[in-house]
């Protein structure tokens, strides 16, 4: 899931490297070039970085609570207090 949003993410602040160049064509592809914001596709238009960011964001956090509670339960298993 992580790999999944760090894609998403990279892609929505447009710092993918586009496998077109953009340079000889005569009109505009906004999905071919880098440096662009991707927007939500209705008549808000909002920009998506910031809902991909937190969520990226909030799947790292989980797995760090993943690694907390699984270090937790082996040193139950161990026998040792836990704080």
């Amino acid at each position: 899931m992580i790999w999944g949003a760090w894609d998403s993410t990279v892609y929505s602040l447009g710092l993918r490297y586009q496998p077109i160049d953009v340079v000889w064509l005569p009109f505009d592809i906004p999905w071919a070039r880098t440096g662009f914001l991707e927007r939500a596709p209705t008549a808000f238009r909002p920009y998506l970085w910031p809902v991909k960011s937190v969520m990226l964001l909030g799947f790292f956090l989980m797995l760090l609570q993943a690694i907390a509670c699984l270090i937790r339960d082996i040193a139950t298993i161990r026998g040792e207090a836990i704080k």
